[in-house]
């Protein structure tokens, strides 16, 4: 009789151990704020990827974990199963902003990270360079934007482009932020030329290089 009453006993306190234990689980918290301006950017869409090892291998390829929007101070929060996760990326966007995606290594144990991200309004710049006015072989121009916030992953790069001989027809069209203001700069043999730009919300602003 004993023996039986110490085995319920057991199995009972078990039974209430388990179902005492608390679950361990991830937690992404942050704020999203406007790159520019530095205020909060509220119902913003996050949502939250994983990759792993599948199989023995890696595998690279992003699958949706979950999701959730920014409250009134910007603030978000995502709670997930803590499992062998080898990358995540949260994917941040807005009606009128650029998508912003960051991606960092997942820890092996059940972590709180903190993500404070910075997210731009949507412009573009396009830019054309074309060499109609010249009809000399060995002419160069540079061209070379500048004031691009540091910020921005995806905007134009600062790098100075090189353009050489009389065949000249280059068209392209790289992401600012938009309110913002960038500065182009050109310099065609002794001559240079530098023009501030205002970068349109939702919109494109030109430049021609016709030389």
């Amino acid at each position: 009789m004993m023996n039986k009453t110490i085995v319920i006993f057991l199995f009972f306190l078990i039974i209430f151990s388990l179902s005492c234990k608390k679950k361990s689980n991830n937690v992404i918290s942050g704020q999203l704020t406007d790159m520019s301006s530095g205020l909060v950017v509220a119902d913003a869409t996050v949502n939250l990827y994983y990759n792993d090892v599948s199989s023995g291998s890696y595998n690279p390829n992003f699958k949706f974990l979950s999701s959730t929007k920014t409250d009134s101070n910007g603030n978000y929060k995502i709670e997930f199963e803590s499992k062998m996760y080898s990358k995540l990326r949260l994917s941040c966007n807005k009606e009128s902003y650029h998508n912003r995606n960051i991606e960092f290594f997942a820890e092996d144990i059940a972590t709180n990270y903190t993500k404070n991200i910075k997210i731009g309004l949507e412009s573009y710049l396009k830019v054309h360079v074309w060499s109609c006015y010249t009809e000399d072989s060995n002419a160069r121009m540079f061209l070379k934007i500048t004031g691009i916030n540091s910020d921005c992953d995806i905007c134009c790069s600062s790098a100075s482009h090189r353009y050489d001989g009389n065949n000249v027809n280059d068209l392209f069209t790289c992401a600012v932020i938009g309110g913002d203001t960038v500065t182009v700069e050109t310099i065609n043999g002794i001559y240079s030329e530098s023009k501030k730009i205002a970068c349109p919300i939702k919109d494109t602003a030109y430049f021609n290089c016709w030389y």
